[in-house]
């Protein structure tokens, strides 16, 4: 639940950070923020995704930023065309667990 401590040290020693040797690979969990739990993970998962569009989408990018720090609604952030709408129709696929599971049920009949 947690990665790098909060404290002088590591600030000053920059211990947290999203950037990684392997190119075009970040950090989006507890070690790429100081701190823990679920709100510095989901922070540092929402930066890492920014840091994404940045590079590979600016429109995107500059609409989700505005989003996150506030300056615009959830209406107007997917009101912009470098999101496309979702009507929500999809489907999962069962697991190989669930496909054995339902197998095994139907055999049983």
């Amino acid at each position: 639940m947690m990665g790098a401590r909060p404290g002088k040290k590591n600030m000053q020693s920059k211990v947290a950070h999203y950037q990684t040797p392997v190119k075009n690979l970040l950090l989006g969990g507890h070690w790429a923020e100081l701190g823990g739990g679920v709100p510095i993970a989901a922070k540092a998962g929402a930066n890492a995704a920014l840091m994404v569009f940045k590079k590979e989408n600016k429109t995107a990018f500059t609409a989700m930023a505005a989003y996150m720090d506030g300056k615009t609604d959830l209406a107007g952030l997917l009101s912009n065309p470098a999101f496309k709408p979702y009507n929500g129709h999809w489907k999962a696929e069962p697991t190989p667990a669930q496909k054995k599971a339902m197998r095994e049920a139907t055999a049983g009949e």
